[in-house]
């Protein structure tokens, strides 16, 4: 009887001239290998590079600039979507060749910094520019309010639905830190943040504030 055979690797694609592989037979491991199936998502569909191209305006000076808008934003957001919720969290992934291919970069071990050798993702510090004071990367909310509904209604079919119904709903956001605008919900017995609903796009408030006062249609 023929001995059935295992497949050594799983092809997952290109990387400019580097061929991506799933292997099976050791050397440097990771415990994401589903990243690499969002960045096929990602190829195909192109929606976090078009977001980060329509929505945000990049304010630092780009001689200067080693991370791209489109670079941080699929760190932030696959990194959300593999559960890693903090941006914290980014200065232990930053160090993972795999989830570097999965943001796209070309160096996912970093032997190309303009610096010296290190890490080829950003760290949380430099993630956090969109959160700063200075605003040195900013978003474009108009922009992103047309950007959500153009890519919910390409998806919709070939016809745009007659009739779109929302349902408005908060909830809240159980915090684990001292962030600002945090609030303690007695009834919860834990510090919130409330969770508002706007059309196509989700908004962070302190609990003192109406659940509802950013929502228009």
């Amino acid at each position: 009887m023929k001995t059935e055979c295992i497949p050594t690797g799983l092809d997952c694609g290109r990387l400019g001239r580097r061929k991506i592989t799933l292997g099976f037979d050791g050397g440097k491991l990771s415990s994401d290998g589903g990243s690499i199936l969002l960045r096929m998502t990602e190829e195909r569909t192109g929606i976090l590079s078009e977001f980060a191209t329509d929505c945000f305006r990049d304010h630092r000076l780009q001689t200067r600039v080693e991370h791209s808008v489109s670079d941080l934003l699929a760190q932030r957001v696959l990194g959300l979507v593999l559960g890693y919720e903090d941006l914290n969290d980014h200065d232990q992934l930053r160090h993972d060749p795999l989830f570097a291919v999965a943001v796209g970069k070309q160096a996912p071990e970093g032997r190309t910094r303009r610096a010296e050798q290190g890490p080829a993702l950003a760290s949380s510090a430099t993630q956090d520019h969109e959160h700063d004071r200075y605003k040195k990367i900013e978003l474009d909310f108009e922009a992103a309010d047309r950007f959500f509904v153009r890519q919910f209604l390409k998806r919709s079919g070939e016809t745009p639905p007659p009739e779109i119904v929302l349902d408005l709903d908060n909830s809240d956001i159980r915090l684990h830190g001292h962030q600002e605008g945090r609030f303690f919900h007695g009834y919860r017995r834990s510090y919130q943040f409330r969770n508002g609903s706007k059309l196509r796009l989700a908004w962070y408030h302190a609990v003192g504030w109406d659940g509802f006062s950013s929502t228009w249609a």
